[in-house]
């Protein structure tokens, strides 16, 4: 049997501390103690992980089992430090897949670039926006399939065939 997951996607506020895996995790572990003791600790010791932390967004991807996530959530509310240093979580997005909080995170990004737009005060400033946005609409652009599957396969062996 498999156990299904669920990624809960956070944003550090403010995003300029820089912390290790190993600090995020102990602060939502010891978050998870103090708020439903043993056993929220105990049910998700195993399946808690910090899976994406990007220092440069502060931007926070956390894998908890279905089910026992709203421990995770109800618990990360209470966090006020990591490290000694003052944060506060906002919740983006809970997601099934990775895929799905990966593409809700793009356009999440997407979004935040388009206001800097208007508050561009010189022509390199605006195009490093501009390529911004059409990178992040490039990296979108992947999870989209193009082809139904097995049709590169059938394309292959068409190929060796004309050879014979």
């Amino acid at each position: 049997m498999r156990f299904k997951k669920r990624y809960l996607l956070y944003e550090l506020i403010p995003g300029h501390h820089h912390f290790e895996y190993n600090q995020i995790r102990s602060a939502v572990t010891n978050a998870i103690q103090e708020a439903h003791g043993d056993y929220g600790t105990a049910v998700l010791c195993h399946t808690l992980r910090v899976q994406v932390y990007n220092q440069e967004t502060a931007i926070i991807m956390i894998r908890a089992r279905f089910g026992q996530h709203h421990l995770v959530q109800s618990a990360v509310c209470f966090i006020k430090q990591i490290a000694s240093k003052n944060v506060c979580f906002r919740a983006l997005h809970i997601g099934g897949t990775i895929k799905s909080t990966e593409r809700f995170l793009i356009k999440h990004h997407r979004q935040s670039l388009a206001p800097l737009l208007a508050h561009c005060k010189t022509k390199e400033e605006r195009q490093k926006i501009q390529s911004a946005i059409r990178d992040s609409c490039s990296h979108e652009k992947k999870y989209i399939p193009s082809q139904k599957r097995g049709s590169f396969i059938a394309d292959e062996i068409d190929e060796d065939d004309s050879d014979l």
